[in-house]
C-alpha cells in the first residue's frame, strides 16, 4: 500500500533525526603505575599522557628547562584531563606551567610515538628537556598571545627513553572564547596523547565515510531538484532543500579529515552546524506534511524557524555543549509532530480507503445483480422493467452506503 511505503520512509528519517537524542559521552579514567609497559596501551596502540596520574602545576615558569623536573612551588592535580581545580583558583590568569614524569620499559622505549595535541589553546610542549611542540604563541599578557592557528591536531614523531621521561607545558587561554569548545577534546584539560600512527592515517576511515556522504547527499540533491522541477508543486522541492542542509552539515562536521582548516574557521562551524540542523528538521517537517497533502500553517512554521535560528546564535555565543541539548529539544518536538503527522495521514487514508471499497462494492453489486436478472429476464420485456426498477433501487442503496462511509 502507499501509505505503509511512505510511512516507512517518514520513520526512516524520525529514526536519524530522533538518533543524535540518547548520545552520550564517554568520560576518561586517569591511572597511574610505576612502570608502563607495551601492555598499557589501548586497543589502538596508543599511550593517552593525560589519564597519567601525577601531573603537577605551576604558576610561575621555571628558570630554565633541562632534562629532568624543571617547576618550583608546585600544585598536585588529578591528571592532564582535568585540571578544574586550577582553573577555579583565584590565581588562575589563564596562564600558567605543567609537568608530567612517568617512566617506561624497554617495550616502549625506542618505539616511534607520534605526540598529538589537540586544543585551540596555546602551548608549548618539552620532551625530556627538548620543544617538540609549538602550537601558537603562549604568553601571561593576553596582548602578547596567539591562539593555535589549524582546528586540526599538531603532531609531531618522539620516541621514549627506557627510565623516566617528562614532559613540560606551557599553557595559556586568554583570548580563547565558547566558539572554540567544540574542538577541544577535553573542557577543563590538555588533549595530549603518543599515537601509534599520524592523525591523518586515522581519519582515512572517517574520510571515506565523509567523500561517501558528500557524493550520495549531492546526487539525492540533483535527482530531487529535477523531480522539483518535474513535477512543479509537489513535496520534492522540499526534500531537496533537507538533502542540501544535510550536505552543508556533513560538509561542515566532517570535511576537516581532508582540509586543514584554520582557526578562522571555527566561526563558519559553529553558526553553519547551529543553523544547518534546523533547516534540515524544518524541511523534514514540511516535506511531511507535503508528502501526505496534509495542510501548512505557514504563520507558525516560520516563527518557529525564526525563534529557533535565534536561540541557536544565542546559545552558540556562550557553550557549544549547551548548543547540543538545544539541538536535540528540537529533536524530540520533530519526532513528535513528525508522529502526529503520520496518524493525520492514517486517519485520511483509511478514510480513502473505506470511500474507495464503497465505490467498489456498489459497483461490482449493480453489475453482478444485472448480469443475474439479464440472464433469465432478457427475453421477457415485463420482467426487464422489474429489473430495472431492481437496479435503480439497488444503486440507491449503495450509494447511500458510500455517503455513510464518509465521502
Amino acid at each position: 500500500m502507499l501509505y505503509n511505503y511512505k510511512s516507512l520512509c517518514v520513520s526512516i528519517l524520525l529514526f536519524w533525526i530522533l538518533s543524535g537524542v540518547f548520545s552520550s559521552k564517554s568520560v576518561a579514567q586517569s591511572y597511574t603505575k610505576d612502570r608502563y609497559t607495551l601492555s598499557d596501551t589501548n586497543q589502538y596502540g596508543n599511550l593517552n599522557l593525560y589519564l597519567m596520574k601525577g601531573a603537577r602545576f605551576s604558576f610561575k615558569a621555571p628558570n630554565a628547562i633541562f632534562d629532568t623536573l624543571n617547576l618550583n612551588s608546585t600544585l598536585e592535580i588529578e591528571s592532564l584531563y582535568d585540571f578544574s581545580s586550577i582553573r577555579n583558583s583565584p590565581e588562575w590568569n589563564n596562564y600558567g606551567w605543567f609537568e608530567l614524569a612517568f617512566s617506561v620499559d624497554s617495550t616502549i622505549a625506542g618505539v616511534p610515538f607520534v605526540l598529538s595535541y589537540r586544543s585551540q589553546e596555546a602551548v608549548n610542549v618539552w620532551l625530556n628537556g627538548k620543544l617538540v611542540i609549538k602550537a601558537g604563541n603562549p604568553s601571561n599578557k593576553a596582548s602578547e598571545e596567539i591562539l593555535a592557528r589549524f582546528i586540526n591536531p599538531i603532531q609531531t614523531g618522539v620516541t621514549l627513553r627506557e627510565g623516566l621521561n617528562y614532559v613540560l607545558i606551557e599553557l595559556s587561554s586568554h583570548s580563547l572564547r565558547p566558539i572554540h569548545d567544540f574542538r577541544r577534546y577535553f573542557t577543563n584539560g590538555i588533549y595530549l596523547g603518543l599515537l601509534k600512527n599520524f592523525e591523518p592515517y586515522q581519519r582515512r576511515e572517517r574520510a571515506f565515510v565523509f567523500g561517501g556522504a558528500i557524493l550520495l547527499l549531492f546526487n539525492l540533491v540533483l535527482i530531487h531538484v529535477f523531480l522539483a522541477y518535474r513535477f512543479k508543486g509537489s513535496y520534492h522541492i522540499y526534500v531537496a532543500l533537507l538533502t542540501f542542509f544535510m550536505l552543508l552539515h556533513a560538509f561542515t562536521t566532517m570535511s576537516d579529515t581532508i582540509i586543514n582548516w584554520s582557526n578562522s574557521y571555527s566561526y563558519f562551524y559553529i553558526y553553519t552546524y547551529a543553523l544547518a540542523y534546523i533547516f534540515v528538521v524544518y524541511f523534514f517537517v514540511l516535506a511531511i506534511r507535503k508528502f501526505y497533502e496534509l495542510d501548512i500553517s505557514w504563520l507558525w512554521m516560520n516563527v518557529l524557524l525564526f525563534a529557533s535560528c535565534f536561540g541557536a546564535i544565542v546559545i552558540s555565543q556562550f557553550s557549544y555543549e549547551m548548543l547540543g541539548y538545544f539541538h536535540q529539544s528540537i529533536n524530540l518536538s520533530v519526532f513528535a509532530y513528525g508522529g502526529y503527522s503520520l496518524v493525520q495521514a492514517w486517519k485520511i487514508e483509511k478514510k480513502t480507503l473505506c470511500t474507495n471499497y464503497c465505490k467498489w462494492l456498489r459497483a461490482y453489486l449493480n453489475r453482478y445483480i444485472y448480469l443475474c436478472f439479464h440472464h433469465y429476464y432478457s427475453k421477457k420485456t415485463d420482467r426487464l422493467a422489474f429489473l430495472q426498477y431492481h437496479i435503480i433501487e439497488l444503486w440507491k442503496y449503495s450509494h447511500f452506503l458510500n455517503l455513510s462511509c464518509g465521502k
